[in-house]
Order: C-alpha cells, then sequence, then structure tokens
C-alpha cells in the first residue's frame, strides 16, 4: 500500500462531472425524484439538457447519499397501514371509480412524492 497520495489537490479526473457534495445537483435529484423520475440514464441526460450538468455514474452514487430509493424499496419497507391510507385517498379523488392501479400510483407520487409499485400486496410474512 501507498503512502504518497498522486493527486494533492484532490481535482477529479472527470472535470465536467459536477462534485458529489454540490446543493444544487442534490436539489435537482430530488426534484426528479418528486415527480417520479428514477432511471439514473433518464435523469443523466434531464440534468444535461436543463441545467447544464454532465454526470453519469455519479447519480446512483448521489441517489444512495440522499437515500433515494426506487417504488420496490419504498414498498417492502413501507407499513402496511401507510401503504393502504395512501391508495385509499389516491381513490377517494376518483370520484367515477375508473383509474387503474398505473394511475392511482401516479396520484400518489403526484400528491406525496412516494413511490409504490402498481400493486400493493398486503405482507404475508
Amino acid at each position: 500500500m501507498s503512502t504518497t497520495n498522486n493527486n494533492m489537490e484532490g481535482k477529479n479526473q472527470y472535470k465536467d462531472c459536477s462534485p458529489k457534495d454540490d446543493g444544487k445537483v442534490a436539489e435537482y435529484l430530488c426534484e426528479y425524484h418528486q415527480c417520479g423520475i428514477i432511471d439514473h440514464k433518464t435523469i443523466s441526460k434531464l440534468l444535461q439538457v436543463d441545467h447544464d450538468v454532465i454526470m453519469e455514474t455519479t447519480v446512483d452514487h448521489c441517489h444512495k447519499a440522499l437515500g433515494l430509493t426506487g417504488s420496490g424499496v419504498t414498498t417492502k419497507v413501507t407499513p402496511d397501514v401507510t401503504k393502504q391510507q395512501l391508495v385509499l385517498d389516491a381513490m377517494a379523488k376518483d370520484l367515477t371509480s375508473r383509474h387503474g392501479p398505473r394511475t392511482i400510483k401516479e396520484t400518489i407520487v403526484a400528491d406525496t412524492g412516494i413511490l409504490l409499485t402498481r400493486y400493493v400486496a398486503q405482507n404475508t410474512s
């Protein structure tokens, strides 16, 4: 193991990539997550087009650092009572009872920012 530091200034070799602790990037990532956009490639493209920020692999690292998770993880860790209440609240807004699982899911994301899977089954374990 070497004790020398070859990068004394700590500069990233990817000069166009924004640093991990950039508050603006974290804000943008949270905004996209709130809108239900969680695909890293899509987020990379949106960051470049909307905010002129070039990030690819770092998007995944920032998501983990910010604690932003996808719908599968959120569905597993959210208590059943909370999930049921979110679904019931979204269904209450559908006065004609014509919304399917995808629309209910989108309503929950729009209202609360919580990502759930389309089908929320009762935990049997």
